[in-house]
């Protein structure tokens, strides 16, 4: 992955993309059957919906960002492609 950096991004965006993928999908259902229920749990479920969002959304960036970082304390066995690449 350190030859193509557009595959790295591809890589962590892939994750990222099915977590807020199944958040929607949830949420989606949820505002259906609260729908059933009346109008003021399918307002509440509003209301709560965005808090819910931004928790999958930082959950999910400490997810890729703490991989990255170790995956950066780790490294796996070192062989000449990975031992000329720089070091941040």
């Amino acid at each position: 992955m350190l030859s193509d950096p557009k595959m790295a991004i591809i890589a962590m965006a892939v994750p990222l993309f099915i977590s807020y993928l199944v958040c929607e999908l949830q949420l989606f259902i949820d505002s259906y059957w609260c729908s059933g229920l009346g109008a003021a749990p399918l307002a509440a479920q509003s209301l709560a919906s965005p808090i819910y969002r931004m928790i999958v959304a930082v959950g999910a960036g400490l997810g890729v960002g703490a991989s990255t970082a170790i995956a950066r304390a780790f490294p796996g066995t070192e062989n000449a492609r990975t031992a000329s690449a720089p070091r941040s």
